[in-house]
């Protein structure tokens, strides 16, 4: 697997934000654009958080995003029942939430949808059997074309014909969403990459 961008977390541990040219977000309030984050940090060489908050980890890339993923684990960090859902999306404005394809998984199931400004239009889904376990990585992968969306998840891969105008783009987001708040079972993003249109590409190895 090759990508022009890549990310793999290996510096010193943060309080808050992931440095070298993120721009972290908190959940939709009131308006645009999206209210910094709140939650979301470097720990162990891993993109994670304390799970009491939405976070975007967003970025602006070189060209438009034909292909992004992540490999990632999930991690219980107290009892109870709250568990993050991981997702990763494209977008071709700063709005970030608005106009996007929207990839999410959680350790039950995952579902690939299209937004246009207001609601979730549901493209695919399924279901993890048995449920992924806790404390091993796992690799997602989200590919698209103008008519077609692919997505890659553990033993399993997917394309289905979906019209993508006026949603792809530069922009890109790795998120951690808690559900209940606080989540007790958080995402550990290990690496994340994307392809950029026109820019050239390195082995995710590397």
């Amino acid at each position: 697997m090759q990508a022009s961008f890549v990310d793999k977390f290996d510096r010193p541990d943060t309080d808050l934000g992931l440095g070298a040219g993120w721009d972290m977000r908190g959940g939709y309030v009131d308006g645009f654009p999206l209210p910094p984050a709140t939650d979301g940090y470097i720990r162990d060489g891993r993109y994670t958080y304390s799970g009491n908050s939405v976070v975007y980890a967003a970025r602006q890339m070189r060209g438009t995003v034909k292909r992004m993923g992540t490999v990632g684990s999930w991690r219980r960090v107290a009892a109870g029942d709250g568990e993050t859902t991981m997702t990763m999306a494209i977008t071709p404005n700063d709005l970030l939430v608005s106009d996007m394809v929207h990839f999410s998984v959680n350790r039950s199931v995952w579902e690939l949808t299209v937004r246009r400004g207001a609601g979730f239009e549901p493209v695919a889904e399924g279901r993890f059997s048995p449920t992924l376990a806790l404390d091993r990585d796992y690799r997602f992968d989200l590919e698209v074309s103008g008519d077609s969306v692919t997505v890659r998840v553990p033993g399993e891969q997917i394309t289905t014909d979906v019209d993508t105008t006026g949603l792809l783009g530069d922009r890109v987001f790795w998120e951690q969403y808690p559900s209940p708040v606080p989540s007790v079972v958080v995402f550990d993003y290990d690496t994340v990459w994307a392809v950029e249109d026109g820019q050239p590409l390195v082995s995710i190895a590397d």
